[in-house]
């Protein structure tokens, strides 16, 4: 895939992003644009840099400050249609979603898998209740999918399992079957089960389908702004929040600063002691945040384990004393599971709103960092962001790639370094052999890793490779793409039992290998 496809790509998910937002702010159109516009200089899109020129000059001469979906995607209209004719993928018909997909028939996951992706959805796949669970709160899929047909109790369990944390997140759950009778869909009906879908169902219809249940989600999502464990506000109304603060500072000059909360080694907690206590924790933590905040301080759920804190009439300096009180307090707290009392502590990283020109965007992405270099410097701190502040290493992907085929080595390395992200600098390396791959620092490097692995290999099998992996790192961080030659090779099970993430079956050509790494990264 070469780089004028993967912008396009990029553009098509920011576009997807926005549509799950409300309203888009005015700043927030005209930094997109600013984006598209700057890319499009280092790669042969000039009819799209020169629409996103006219597109800027439309909104600066716009005085309204916020756009309906229905509003921003007329004016966007233009370029969408341009970046569609550029592509050698039509942008409208790269899906947004996520299906979760459990099956413990090899032979069944990859027929289902084939179709879902086919359809240009990203899919997961689980083949074990350890695995599905794992994947169901780290990956926060927008659909969950269960294969009955080998083991209809199992399945059960499973609803029982994950129905309340699905219903608390709008995650519909569905239920594919080859036969089954009525007694047991009924009862998956009576565990709050939203659909049962026969083997048989057809592509166009799944397609409708999923598309149907997404936007219904979406729908819910938008029209609900309490997070359901921790009691804190969503991300569907921080823009509504952005919108009253930066208000009161153009109209009186109020400061307000943002804080970015991490916490720290989450990940350890949930595989140590399991997701309940996870939840425990953060309950716990949001229950302290809600007892310390003055009342007209915002609680913001961002994601997983990370949270923000909107301060009005607060700068720089009186928020990082205000947070660092917070901090102290909160490691202070003991937990208990199992027969073990442990502390938790969190990360936080800061600034306070610039004025007119400064988004949501900007202001977040200052705060993320501070954060950074608050983990990097040990965690358990608060760090408000500098200009001076360099975190280089955050912007790079590590890629690994472990294949004893001295032409795919160098074929793979070559296009992937090719690759181009607005985000990320992509770094790649390779290796012929799993030893050499665990005598590398590879491992030890900051920020996102990805790892391609070809499951057979000489000395180390790439299955051995991944259980030294799984002892060897604790961070959140890693990703796995396994490649074999096998369909129905038991080698894939193990792979996804022991962490990975996603697997292709040879042979593939370059486009379809970039399709399943960029949902990885």
């Amino acid at each position: 895939m070469d780089l004028k496809h993967v912008f396009i790509l990029r553009q098509h998910e920011k576009k997807q992003q926005f549509k799950r937002e409300e309203t888009i702010t005015r700043d927030k159109l005209m930094h997109w644009l600013e984006e598209i516009k700057e890319a499009t200089i280092h790669i042969e899109l000039k009819n799209v840099g020169a629409m996103a020129n006219q597109l800027l000059w439309k909104l600066n001469n716009d005085h309204k400050q916020l756009y309906r979906e229905d509003e921003w995607s007329r004016l966007m209209h233009p370029l969408f249609i341009i970046l569609q004719q550029e592509g050698d993928t039509p942008i409208e018909e790269i899906k947004d979603g996520t299906v979760l997909l459990f099956n413990d028939n090899l032979a069944s996951l990859n027929h289902c898998k084939a179709m879902i992706e086919d359809l240009g959805y990203t899919i997961n796949v689980a083949t074990t209740r350890q695995q599905l669970i794992k994947r169901f709160y780290d990956r926060k899929p927008d659909i969950l999918m269960l294969d009955a047909s080998t083991d209809v109790n199992l399945t059960h369990q499973l609803v029982k399992r994950l129905r309340e944390r699905a219903t608390e997140a709008f995650i519909p759950i569905v239920i594919f079957y080859d036969t089954m009778m009525d007694e047991d869909k009924q009862q998956f009906y009576d565990e709050d089960v939203n659909d049962i879908l026969s083997h048989d169902v057809s592509a166009p219809l799944l397609d409708r389908f999923i598309e149907n249940r997404l936007r219904y989600r979406r729908f819910l999502q938008s029209n609900s702004f309490i997070d359901e464990l921790t009691k804190a506000y969503n991300r569907s109304y921080l823009d509504k929040i952005w919108w009253d603060l930066t208000r009161a500072y153009h109209h009186s000059e109020q400061p307000f600063s943002l804080a970015l909360i991490d916490l720290d080694h989450f990940k350890t907690i949930n595989d140590t002691y399991g997701h309940n206590v996870g939840d425990d924790v953060l309950v716990r933590f949001s229950s302290l945040f809600f007892e310390m905040k003055r009342p007209e301080d915002y609680f913001i759920r961002y994601g997983g384990e990370e949270f923000i804190m909107l301060l009005p009439q607060m700068n720089r300096q009186e928020a990082v004393q205000y947070m660092d009180e917070i901090r102290e307090r909160f490691e202070a707290i003991a937990f208990h599971a199992r027969q073990d009392t442990f502390q938790v502590t969190f990360t936080v990283g800061l600034d306070a709103y610039q004025g007119k020109a400064d988004t949501l965007q900007d202001l977040t992405e200052r705060a993320d960092k501070a954060l950074y270099l608050g983990k990097e410097a040990g965690r358990n701190q608060v760090y408000s962001y500098q200009e001076d502040l360099r975190s280089e290493k955050r912007n790079v992907i590590q890629l690994a790639l472990v294949d004893d085929d001295a032409f795919m080595r160098s074929y793979l390395t070559d296009r992937l370094k090719t690759l181009a992200l607005s985000e990320f600098a992509v770094e790649v390396t390779a290796y012929p052999d799993a030893e050499t791959f665990l005598t590398s620092n590879w491992l030890t490097h900051e920020g996102k890793k990805l790892l391609i692995l070809d499951l057979i290999l000489p000395g180390l099998s790439g299955i051995e490779l991944l259980e030294e992996i799984e002892m060897q790192l604790q961070e959140d961080r890693f990703n796995c793409l396994m490649i074999t030659g096998q369909q129905k090779s038991k080698e894939v099970i193990k792979g996804l039992e022991r962490g990975a993430s996603d697997y292709m079956i040879k042979p593939f050509d370059f486009n379809q290998l970039v399709n399943h790494i960029i949902p990885l990264l």
